[in-house]
């Protein structure tokens, strides 16, 4: 990237996990770059896990309305204050769009990269700046189109509002980058338009292997929501025979009580000896990657995932369930398995790999070669730069 230095104006409003961990890392290849960011937050963005002010020459955080109990909102029941909070925040919403919009068009950027809302999914700020936009998607509003998500009356009801105001932000957007084909292809089923597949990378010179040697313990990396598929991963654990049956250790970012709940019974109930693990730091992160045997991948219809290149880059196999953004980033049978959502076959394939260690080792060598040569953060920011300079020329 040897042309002059771009000035780069970025938003979104995410939560902790794999959607905030691309946007830090983006503004982080970026400026190692000499390009110049500016991040504009409102203050309901995760600001605490990999925070931009490590990285982006400039933060602005605009306050907005506290948020209101969303486990109550999906379930249907949201008390008449909650509601009320909820059409405070969402009136906040656009009023702190304007207001970055504004900001930002006077700064005379060369464009705005634009991530997501955990709101709205496509920001409002998308329709309110005349400054060239990059919409950088990581899904469509899954609440309006998953089952796993919400009942059929409260998904009709989220698709006719909500849903129609992500479709009308995105389309809004000058272009639009995708995560992964996956992405890409359901953008064009849900907002008729297409875009341009931008994948994420890995940090392949933090996430490595270490010197240290393997425990007996299988590994899965997510929030605890129903889409993330734990309670699969948890019985799958549990069809291993007990006299080799290895412990499992979930590491999340985020957790739904209930869902917690439901995963821990679970575990007791498949006689499965369960840890889990909150919030912990990238060092522990990358330790227990590359302690794990296995990863195992069971999020339904995963945009992307960053997980199996994370453990991959550590030299740790993978089996995913063969759907979604894990078909692009799982060899199977080179780094991994993807099998199909049976519970049987995938158990099968663990307690294979799991009593082949050769093999394994063959695999975790094959997993970090691949992500050296097709996952770095230098690859992907490549493709991205690269659109956003044909923004800029326009």
């Amino acid at each position: 990237d040897t042309d002059s230095p771009l000035r780069i104006a970025l938003f979104h409003d995410l939560p902790s996990g794999g959607a905030k961990r691309t946007a830090f890392a983006q503004v982080k290849e970026l400026t190692r770059r000499g390009h110049s960011v500016h991040a504009f937050l409102p203050s309901t963005a995760e600001e605490v896990f990999q925070p931009l002010s490590e990285v982006a020459h400039e933060v602005t955080v605009v306050e907005m309305p506290a948020q209101p109990d969303r486990e109550q909102l999906l379930r249907g029941r949201p008390t008449p204050t909650e509601l009320l909070g909820w059409i405070r925040l969402f009136l906040g919403l656009r009023k702190t769009a304007r207001e970055i919009a504004g900001r930002v068009d006077a700064g005379g950027f060369d464009v705005l990269l634009v991530h997501p809302s955990q709101f709205t999914q496509a920001p409002h700020l998308l329709r309110y700046t005349r400054t060239p936009t990059l919409y950088y998607s990581h899904e469509v509003l899954r609440a309006a189109h998953e089952p796993l998500l919400t009942s059929a009356p409260v998904r009709l009801g989220i698709r006719l509002t909500l849903g129609r105001t992500d479709k009308k932000n995105a389309c809004a957007a000058t272009a639009i980058a995708a995560n992964s084909d996956f992405t890409r292809q359901r953008m064009k089923e849900v907002y008729g338009r297409d875009s341009v597949p931008v994948p994420p990378g890995v940090d392949a010179d933090f996430f490595h292997p270490l010197e240290q040697g393997r425990e007996n313990y299988v590994l899965s990396v997510g929030a605890l929501h129903p889409l993330k598929g734990m309670d699969f991963v948890v019985e799958v654990v549990g069809r291993i025979p007990p006299e080799t049956r290895p412990p499992l250790v979930i590491v999340a970012d985020r957790s739904r009580a209930k869902e917690r709940e439901r995963i821990q019974e679970s575990a007791r109930r498949h006689g499965v000896e369960l840890e889990l693990r909150f919030r912990i730091d990238e060092v522990k992160l990358r330790e227990a990657y590359n302690r794990a045997q296995v990863v195992l991948c069971a999020a339904h219809r995963e945009p992307f995932g960053l997980v199996p290149l994370e453990a991959m880059a550590c030299g740790t196999p993978v089996i995913a369930i063969a759907e979604g953004g894990f078909l692009e980033t799982v060899e199977n049978e080179r780094t991994g398995f993807l099998v199909p959502r049976e519970i049987e076959r995938f158990a099968d394939r663990l307690g294979w790999l799991l009593s082949h260690t050769e093999e394994r080792d063959r695999m975790g060598w094959e997993c970090r070669s691949r992500v050296v040569s097709h996952w770095t953060w230098e690859r992907s920011v490549d493709h991205l730069v690269g659109l956003i300079r044909t923004l800029k020329e326009k």
